[in-house]
This record gives C-alpha cells, structure tokens and sequence, in this order.
C-alpha cells in the first residue's frame, strides 16, 4: 500500500506531463482558451466544415432565439473534424487512468487490503459509472471541455442554443456514450453516415462538438 501511494505522485506528474507536451505541439494557451471560451454565457454560433467558405452566419439556434441573446458574446466555429474527435477520445482514456486510479483503485485496495472488503461487481461497476458521470458533466457544464477536449480545441455545446450544455442535456449525452462505444462502436460509425459527421450520442442528446479557433502567437 505504501508502495502504491507513493507511486502515485509520480503516475500523475507523467500525465500532466504528456498534457504539456501536446499544448506545447498544438500551440494551445489554457489561460487564453478559459477567458475566451470558458466564461459563462459564451455563445457559440457553429457552421457546416463545408460550407464556411459559403457562409460565415449560419447560427444554431433560430432568429427568435438569436435576438433574445443579442448582447451575448458569439464565437463562429466549425463542427469538429472526426479524426480530431477519435484523437481526443484516445487521448482522454489516457487521463482517465489517473481519475480512476485515484478514486476507484486507492479506496477498493484500501478495502481489500486494509479491511478485507471485497465489495460486489455490479458496485464497482456502478462507482466507476458515477465517477465517470460526475467527471465529465462536471466539465462539460463549466466550459464545455475536458482536459483533454482543451488540448485538441474542442467543445460540447446544445445544437440548439450553442451555449454549454445544461446538466440534463450533459447526463444524456453521458448515458447514450456508454452504448454508443459498448455495441462495438456502433455510435461513431455512425458518424461516417451523418450529415454532420456527428456521433449517434451527439444526435440523441441534441449537442454538437466544435473546434474552437487556435490562439494567436503573441
């Protein structure tokens, strides 16, 4: 046990370190990123990848809407390419090995080893469920990002406002993932076939995923 807490530390400064390694090849400032897109309010007004050279105005809610958040601020992106996507997701499993190990794997070998617990599958399975949701809603109600979702520039926003995603729209688009990649992937390939090459989970929960624009060099 005392092994393990105290190979901890150097686990998740690995983490944090591939993280810096990326922002540094991406160009990607966090603190800029934040203040612009971070910010509670912030209203994003996406368009088609193919179409931009067409139409730099074409925003996600309707006029109604648009007008009643005139003195919003906007931000015009394009929908998220699919190989960035499935680059992010590759690259969020890799930080989630630091989540789960400091909340699932320290207290079940603290159980086991400690106080001869070995609690039943279907709870384990269950707190990693809750541990996952709380993670991601979490993010994707502040600023619509997780850590990684930062580091490739992509946002979740509601398809109807372009606004963060309340806190049911974020749960659902956490439960339809878990189908979405369990039935051998069956909502990304789903993603080849749509109009807007957005996964099946994106469509059940009615949000989008946005590449935000890289910050200037200063």
């Amino acid at each position: 046990m005392h092994r393990l807490s105290a190979g901890l530390p150097s686990f998740f400064d690995a983490v944090s370190g591939i993280n810096r390694f990326f922002r540094s090849r991406l160009q990607i400032a966090p603190e800029g990123l934040q203040q612009a897109f971070g910010v509670e309010g912030t209203r994003v007004i996406w368009v088609k990848r193919n179409s931009m050279s067409r139409s730099r105005k074409r925003p996600v809610a309707d006029a109604g809407t648009a007008s009643a958040e005139a003195g919003r601020s906007r931000t015009v992106v394009e929908l998220a390419g699919l190989r960035r996507r499935l680059a992010s997701m590759l690259y969020e499993s890799m930080l989630l090995m630091g989540v789960l190990a400091l909340t699932f794997l320290v207290p079940y070998l603290m159980l086991g080893v400690g106080l001869g617990i070995a609690p039943p599958g279907w709870l384990a399975w269950l707190h990693i469920f809750l541990v996952l949701g709380f993670y991601f809603v979490w993010y994707w109600r502040r600023n619509g990002q997780t850590l990684a979702m930062q580091t490739w520039r992509l946002k979740v926003v509601d398809a109807g406002t372009g606004l963060n995603p309340d806190a049911k729209r974020a749960w659902l688009r956490y439960v339809f993932c878990w189908p979405s990649l369990l039935c051998f992937g069956a909502g990304l390939i789903w993603a080849v076939f749509d109009r807007d090459r957005q996964f099946l989970h994106d469509r059940l929960a009615g949000t989008r995923v946005v590449l935000l624009p890289g910050q200037p060099n200063k």
